[in-house]
């Protein structure tokens, strides 16, 4: 999981939605793997860098403005 969300090449492939996710499957997708992810829940290596781009895709993704800049 961690290895996945470091290769990912945009935030909708770390969030592992569709770029026509509504932002309730955005806030699902964010908890789920913010849990998976989260350094203090996940001792693998690069687990605190992964939190901060699942943090940083939840966060631009889930404002709409940000999210049409992104686009």
């Amino acid at each position: 999981m961690i290895a996945r969300v470091l290769q990912a090449a945009s935030h909708y492939e770390i969030l592992g939605v569709d770029a026509k996710a509504s932002a309730k499957d955005i806030k699902v997708a964010y908890r789920d793997l913010a849990c998976l992810v989260h350094p203090d829940k996940c001792s693998e290596e690069g687990a605190a860098e992964a939190f901060k781009k699942v943090n940083e895709a939840h966060e631009t993704l889930s404002d709409d403005a940000r999210r049409a800049v992104y686009d």
